[in-house]
């Protein structure tokens, strides 16, 4: 599916705004190269303002002028930092050259990287797909912890979205799935184990809400 389509639905936006050649060129000069995948992702999307305020922060060209602790990473070109910067994802710096390269992740002592995604384009999808829940005016404010029977009852009730992050080299292996009812709700399912299964969902409009909430309203319990 389209990402750029998904993302215009997903945080009610009319029109982004992307990049320009000079951050691009500045970011080819610092790395050699920029993944293709990449640089379509900046030149399209990347300055839209809704993006530069997620529950995660993107990272952009123009944390690269500033911070030097991204500059000093000699081996990875970060892409995201996590909220309160206990973990950290990105490119293998002998990847830049791929225009699809894998996703990597480390926790902040940055001693261990491990594989957290095949693509950067199925990352993208997912993390875009993940964070929006956060931008959603209608949304329950809290996660769930839903049981395996549960699941079962959103697969029958909901649509699947085509893409689902898995991830099976860590320790403690994930499963991220999205369901939806209409274009501009979601739900998402992260998966550890049967016995650990949490959700988050909401929407753009309180139509689309209401509706979701009548398939998922009273299922799992607040955690």
């Amino acid at each position: 599916m389209d990402l750029y389509e998904i993302m215009k639905n997903l945080y009610n936006i009319d029109e982004f705004k992307g990049y320009s050649d000079d951050d691009i060129v500045f970011l080819k000069e610092m790395f050699g190269n920029l993944p293709k995948v990449l640089e379509d992702y900046y030149r399209k999307v990347g300055r839209t303002e809704i993006l530069k305020h997620l529950q995660d922060e993107w990272i952009l060209p123009e944390h690269y002028k500033k911070w030097d602790w991204l500059k000093n990473e000699k081996d990875f070109y970060i892409l995201m930092n996590e909220n309160q910067g206990v973990f950290q994802l990105g490119i293998r710096r002998e990847d830049m050259c791929k225009d699809d390269p894998p996703v990597y992740y480390t926790d902040h002592s940055y001693e261990e990287w491990i594989k957290y995604c095949d693509t950067l384009s199925k990352f993208l999808l997912c993390q875009s797909a993940y964070q929006s829940v956060f931008t959603f005016e209608y949304y329950p404010e809290e996660f769930y912890s839903i049981t395996a029977e549960e699941l079962k009852i959103i697969r029958e009730k909901l649509k699947k979205y085509p893409f689902e992050l898995k991830n099976d080299e860590q320790d403690y292996p994930f499963n991220m799935s999205f369901y939806f009812n209409a274009s501009d709700d979601l739900y998402v399912v992260m998966n550890y184990n049967e016995e650990d299964m949490q959700v988050l969902y909401g929407a753009v409009s309180q139509k689309s809400y209401n509706e979701l909430e009548k398939i998922v309203g009273g299922l799992g319990e607040p955690m």
